[in-house]
């Protein structure tokens, strides 16, 4: 996940995400461990670097700085990137499974701090080959 300020339209957005969402196959997540993140404290799941997702990464990232968005968090984009899934509810993966991601989303937040809702603009499916 990239947290990131733009105040270009979603359509610009897209322009970019979308070509790639289309050459990016379906990615198998493995949780690697657990871990506290934060602050403030929130548990994750850390993810395997893999290949294929540090090549997502590292092309989204370059989509990005190419629309000359803002990075929230530069510090956790690039070479600091370290991919997790959070828990949350009864969402709580464990070491050893194997995550199947099929989309990317465009997510919007009412603040910069992400504390407020999350919105869903856009939902883009990766490559089934």
């Amino acid at each position: 996940m990239l947290w990131f300020t733009s105040l270009l339209p979603t359509e610009t957005l897209e322009s970019g995400i979308i070509p790639l969402a289309r050459i990016t196959p379906t990615l198998d997540l493995r949780v690697v461990n657990e871990a506290v993140y934060g602050p403030p404290d929130v548990v994750v799941g850390e993810i395997e670097l893999t290949s294929p997702l540090q090549t997502l990464h590292r092309r989204l990232f370059d989509v990005l700085n190419s629309l000359e968005v803002t990075y929230d968090k530069p510090q956790f984009v690039g070479t600091g990137y370290s991919p997790h899934v959070s828990h949350y509810d009864n969402v709580k993966p464990y070491a050893g499974e194997v995550l199947i991601c099929k989309s990317m989303f465009l997510v919007s937040t009412e603040d910069s701090g992400h504390k407020g809702p999350r919105t869903i603009i856009g939902k883009y499916s990766l490559s089934d080959t």
